[in-house]
């Protein structure tokens, strides 16, 4: 199974929106070591909606749609392609739950 039908899996389980974005986030740190904090986007305020609670610094910030962005650690268990995949599905499940 890819990266992309692992994250539309997960999301897929859940109807609320906290709940698909703590999933996927809970998907890609065991899986990929990845760990993230998905944002909801108000001007220059990001605010916390799902993710990894513990996370204390993040230095990645990626607005991935008009809504919603991540903060996350670089996984060193990902390649640069795996990763542009991963951001990749993250767009297109982000992009669906701002059209949603």
């Amino acid at each position: 199974m890819s990266i992309s039908e692992k994250i539309s899996q997960a999301a897929g389980k859940y109807f609320e929106i906290p709940d698909k974005l703590n999933a996927v986030a809970a998907l890609l740190e065991n899986e990929y070591g990845l760990r993230i904090n998905f944002c909801r986007i108000f001007g220059k305020r990001w605010s916390y909606v799902a993710g990894d609670r513990q996370l204390e610094y993040a230095p990645i910030r990626r607005q991935l749609s008009p809504q919603y962005g991540i903060f996350y650690l670089e996984s060193s268990q990902l390649t640069e392609g795996d990763r542009q995949t991963v951001l990749h599905a993250l767009t297109q499940l982000l992009t669906e739950i701002d059209h949603a």
